[in-house]
């Protein structure tokens, strides 16, 4: 006779880093926005032109909420992101891969994946994962 796991706080999992230490995830906060009190068209156009070449998934526009501008950043979509073949390439700059620790609980890692994709309009097999 023996107990089975199953609760989801019996199967933990620590991710190794490349430098041989376990990974840990050490602040849940939301980073505070910080205030930009000198901002021009042209620093907000130089943002714009970073994000385009770092990001090429990536479409920005100013928006204006109550007397303050804002940058924001969506997901490219539609015929116009199809259109553009630049937009379905990853940076050669920025390597093979992004990595990553994604930090879940009580979830299934293949749920956990199809989030992502949802959220990120990519196929879940985009993705390669251990652990």
């Amino acid at each position: 006779s023996g107990i089975l796991k199953e609760r989801y706080s019996d199967f933990v999992v620590h991710e190794i880093g490349k430098d041989g230490r376990i990974s840990h995830l050490n602040d849940l906060s939301i980073p505070v926005d910080e205030e930009v009190i000198e901002d021009t068209k042209e620093k907000r156009t130089v943002i714009h032109q970073a994000i385009k070449s770092l990001f090429p998934g990536l479409e920005t526009k100013t928006e204006d909420r109550e007397g303050k501008k804002y940058i924001v950043a969506y997901h490219a979509a539609g015929k116009k992101a199809l259109a553009n073949p630049r937009k379905h390439s990853w940076p050669k700059s920025r390597g093979s891969y992004c990595h990553f620790v994604l930090y879940k609980e009580n979830k299934d890692t293949m749920d956990a994946i199809n989030v992502l994709s949802k959220y990120l309009r990519v196929k879940p097999n985009i993705f390669s994962y251990m652990g």
